[in-house]
């Protein structure tokens, strides 16, 4: 990969044995003090359009690496070599985010290195470098003197171009016979001969440096609390959230609106279209009734994590800002910063640029930094495109101190027993659901109904207090539960299918599990007498229990549910319920 020559006679024994070493390397080394405290190498980095490609080095050691090996140890890296369809041989900075961006390589390098170290380059073409400019740097000193020579030099040529001949992060169209100056972050100095150029891809470019740095300084590996988590998101149908507009804002996980409620304890933000552009919310927002399962949001969940957001505007400012922001600390600075960068826009409204649970107008280039509360997660979101129903963007997540919370227990249960054996016993309190007659028995004291469907009564509801319904499906079964030791007393309100009043839906949503749910049955229920056992009626294909709300009062317990049809399929269905205590 590279040749160390520290001492002319080193170098000399090597290219007689190596003589395929390129004869401009050797005419280099000619002239060269054994005794100078320079150091000389000659590199080739090669395959620039592969992920093996050995395109990375570090100047100071001569090092060269891959891809996975230098994001191991980005702050080793000085520079990229890439190749250009129309630029030709490129040499490219780590920092300089926006060139690198050109190229899926370097997309890479933005997305996924934490130190991103700077390199300025200076070139010099072939037709105009002094004679014996190079061999005449004979010590370390005249090295670190030549980059500013070269500079001059560079910016007198009559086709000068910061692109191309520098200063700058970067240089592109570099040929055989160029000389380069380089100045790193580590402070090493070094100027290079271009040996050879071989185009494409696959090609490569060999290198003979001399090198400065009795100065270098080591840049430190980035802290483990330092690291962010980079990843993208993608979010469709906005305009009627039915896509995974949910996000876990620690990874980009997506969920549905029907999805959310089992992940609402990593559900840090929802994305949607009210007719008003796209907007980013906190879940503890009113979110528009875009679609039926948004209702489930403010009734269901137990748990809304409150999210607050600023939008930065795209400007070549806030691209920078993007650029810059390299890990943790940054990212939470950021956010302390967005606030009084907002406020002094012309046109600053809190609902459109925040800080605010929700803000709204995205555009491409715009930042969205958040800041999960409950979950102590930092972010900045790019707009990197979007539509009246989708948005794409790229995120570094400050998840370090991300906090874990619990998932609420969840009040929903799914019966698809239709014989005694898979009948279910459920107790509400808890949540739990027996699924065998035994383990009923067993629990006898903490069973509140018994769910099964039966072959012509569709699903079923009854308490082990009516040992008759048991009976319907075999007298066994019945003559069994007449003899638990504790069977609890419960009075069931309700309609069969359809026969709901739709009032009863709509007041299922607006429950809240306090005194007000006892008040809201109370008068829901004026003139409607309990009874012991609800069924369907009609085939079980038929569409009943659609949009079914029921009461369940369990006397001996001292509780008062209400439950909701969440699924039905010809095999089984599934409840959603709201408990709370009554005296």
């Amino acid at each position: 990969m590279k040749t160390i020559v520290s001492k002319l006679y080193i170098g000399l024994i090597l290219l007689a044995v190596l003589g395929c070493q390129n004869k401009l390397f050797v005419e280099d080394l000619a002239e060269f003090d054994p005794n100078s405290d320079v150091s000389v190498y000659e590199v080739t980095l090669s395959n620039p359009g592969q992920t093996s490609g050995m395109i990375y080095i570090d100047i100071g050691s001569g090092e060269v690496y891959n891809y996975a090996e230098a994001t191991k140890q980005p702050e080793k890296v000085d520079f990229a070599f890439l190749w250009g369809s129309s630029s030709a041989v490129n040499f490219v900075s780590p920092d300089n985010t926006v060139r690198l961006e050109e190229w899926g390589t370097g997309k890479n390098i933005n997305a996924n290195w934490f130190i991103k170290n700077r390199t300025t380059f200076v070139r010099l073409e072939k037709s105009v470098v002094p004679l014996d400019f190079y061999n005449n740097i004979r010590s370390s000193e005249a090295v670190k003197h030549a980059y500013a020579e070269l500079k001059t030099l560079a910016e007198s040529q009559s086709n000068y171009n910061v692109r191309s001949h520098g200063e700058d992060t970067q240089l592109r169209n570099i040929t055989e016979g160029d000389l380069i100056a380089f100045r790193t972050a580590k402070n090493v100095y070094a100027v290079a001969k271009v040996q050879i150029v071989t185009a494409g891809n696959t090609g490569s470019v060999s290198l003979a440096f001399k090198v400065y740095k009795k100065e270098e300084t080591a840049v430190e590996p980035i802290s483990p609390s330092e690291l962010y988590e980079p990843f993208e998101i993608a979010v469709d149908r906005l305009a009627e959230l039915r896509g995974a507009s949910l996000l876990d804002l620690s990874n980009g996980s997506g969920f549905t609106m029907s999805e959310g409620y089992y992940n609402q304890h990593v559900v840090d933000a929802v994305l949607y279209n009210n007719g008003e552009g796209v907007v980013i919310s906190s879940l503890n927002a009113n979110i528009p009734l875009l679609q039926e399962d948004v209702r489930e949001l403010a009734s269901d969940w137990e748990l809304k994590t409150k999210t607050k957001f600023i939008r930065l505007k795209a400007s070549s400012d806030t691209e920078s800002r993007w650029n810059t922001v390299q890990k943790n600390s940054q990212i939470k600075a950021l956010f302390a910063e967005g606030e009084g960068i907002v406020k002094a826009y012309d046109d600053y409204a809190s609902e459109v640029y925040g800080p605010a649970i929700s803000v709204k107008g995205m555009q491409i280039g715009d930042l969205i930094l958040y800041h999960s509360e409950d979950r102590d997660i930092y972010g900045v979101i790019r707009v990197t495109d979007i539509g009246t129903a989708f948005l794409d963007g790229q995120v570094k997540a400050n998840v370090y101190s991300k906090k874990e919370l619990g998932l609420p227990r969840l009040k929903e249960f799914t019966s698809s027993g239709s014989v005694v054996s898979a009948a279910a016993y459920v107790d509400f309190k808890t949540g739990t659901v027996w699924t065998t007659e035994e383990e009923g028995k067993a629990n006898a004291s903490s069973v509140d109904v018994v769910s099964v469907r039966g072959s012509s009564s569709g699903n079923n509801f009854f308490p082990t207090t009516n040992n008759s319904a048991a009976a319907a499906w075999a007298a066994s079964w019945g003559t069994r539960m007449a003899e638990w030791q504790h069977r609890n007393a419960v009075d069931i309100y309700g309609y069969i299918g359809d026969n709901t009043p739709s009032e009863w839906w709509d007041l299922y949503y607006d429950l809240k599990e306090d005194q007000s749910m006892w008040n809201a049955f109370q008068t829901a229920t004026v003139g409607l007498e309990p009874v012991q056992r609800l069924k369907e009626m009609g085939s079980s294909t038929d569409p009943m229990f659609e949009k079914t709300v029921i009461f369940i009062h369990c006397m001996d317990r001292k509780m008062l549910v209400a439950l909701r049809v969440k699924e039905r399929t010809a095999t089984s269905i599934t409840y959603r319920y709201k408990v709370i205590d009554v005296n």
